[in-house]
């Protein structure tokens, strides 16, 4: 999968907190949904539409279990 996806070789995150770890794990994830997907078809060929409704719904996702996670880290810092 290295060879495929270059971005593995070295990912570009420094891992300072949970949602760090979140974000690499997504990536990873992501690269691994990928291939399988490169594997099963030769040919994939997403509309724009669909790839643009795919991204909004990461987007979304990732946006409310950041402030989710968010929120429960600071009330973690706060009351240590």
């Amino acid at each position: 999968m290295k060879h495929r996806f270059r971005s593995l070789r070295r990912l570009p995150a420094r891992i300072i907190s949970t949602r760090d770890i979140k974000w690499v794990l997504n990536w990873i994830g992501a690269c691994v949904v990928l291939h399988n997907l490169l594997i099963i078809t030769d040919v994939w060929e997403p509309t724009k539409e669909e790839l643009q409704q795919v991204l909004q719904e990461e987007l979304d996702r990732e946006n409310e279990n950041d402030n989710d996670e968010y929120k429960a880290e600071v009330q973690t810092i706060h009351t240590s």
